[in-house]
Parts: structure tokens; C-alpha cells; sequence
């Protein structure tokens, strides 16, 4: 499951390192894969489909 998820944000660092980077510190992966964002952090996720953007209403 490491490997998967490293590919995953490695992948995704070719596009957005930011959030790349905050994935590779959010996401820990052991007996349980979790995504403990830091106390500082307040991601605010936009999810679309990739061909359309989010301001596309």
C-alpha cells in the first residue's frame, strides 16, 4: 500500500507540488492508511470532474 500511495503523490507532485507536499506530511500509511492534516492546516477541497473546472457552475 506504501508504494501505491507514494506513486499517487509523486504523480501528483508533476502538477501540484504544494499539494504533493502536504499530502506526503497528511497521509501515513502503517497497519491503518490515514490523513492526519496538522493543526495549522485547513485544506479546502474542491473536488470536480478533471475536464471541468470548479468555477464552471
Amino acid at each position: 500500500m506504501k508504494k501505491a500511495i507514494t506513486a499517487a503523490i509523486d504523480r501528483i507532485a508533476t502538477t501540484d507540488e504544494p499539494l504533493a507536499h502536504h499530502l506526503r506530511t497528511a497521509v501515513h500509511t502503517g497497519l491503518l492508511c490515514t490523513y492526519e492534516p496538522g493543526p495549522t492546516d485547513n485544506p479546502q477541497w474542491i473536488l470536480a470532474p478533471a475536464h471541468q473546472s470548479p468555477d464552471a457552475g
